[in-house]
């Protein structure tokens, strides 16, 4: 279960997002026939929501943009050196 109130040192993830996208690509699953029918027979609903599905990493992927931590792995990375402390 989710917890309400955030954990200290945790990523700070829109996990709403996430969920939210997470249903929108079921009910593409779900509609497969229709969503198919609405495009004249040249999308299924399965083909959309495994792109909708893959657009659900974009939270976390924002979240880690967000953190300083994965601003010193791009610094770190790019100067050559091993990223964070790893020799």
């Amino acid at each position: 279960m989710m917890r309400l109130e955030p954990v200290r040192n945790a990523l700070p993830v829109r996990w709403w997002a996430v969920l939210l996208i997470y249903v929108l690509a079921k009910g593409l699953e779900h509609g497969d026939q229709t969503v198919f029918a609405w495009t004249d027979d040249r999308v299924s609903g399965h083909t959309l929501k495994h792109l909708v599905a893959a657009c659900a990493a974009w939270p976390v992927i924002a979240a880690l943009w967000r953190t300083r931590r994965y601003h010193h792995f791009l610094e770190s990375t790019s100067q050559g050196r091993a990223p964070l402390g790893i020799r």
